[in-house]
């Protein structure tokens, strides 16, 4: 079995899914490495608290629109390049 053609949307809304979770579980660390830096280092915490919170949201929103344009992008360079080197072979049981 051969593909030679990829669905652009499906393709696109999983890999923006995925870059959802990872950007939500990256943010999370992110915001708790910044808080524990903050109070290591003597910090202002409320002030380490809200950019906390705004590099978790730069996270959560970048990967997922990120991710979102890699698998647009890279499904439709599959399909053009597919079209004329040839697809990928599968072989399913």
């Amino acid at each position: 079995m051969e593909i030679y053609k990829a669905d652009v949307v499906s393709i696109t809304k999983m890999l923006a899914i995925l870059g959802l979770v990872f950007g939500f579980l990256v943010g999370i660390l992110v915001f708790f490495l910044n808080i524990v830096t903050a109070i290591s280092s003597g910090a202002d915490l409320v002030n380490s608290f809200v950019w906390g919170i705004v590099l978790w949201i730069a996270y959560f929103f970048g990967t997922t629109i990120g991710m979102a344009l890699v698998g647009a992008i890279g499904t439709i360079v599959f399909n053009l390049v597919a079209e004329k080197i040839g697809g990928i072979n599968i072989e399913l049981r």
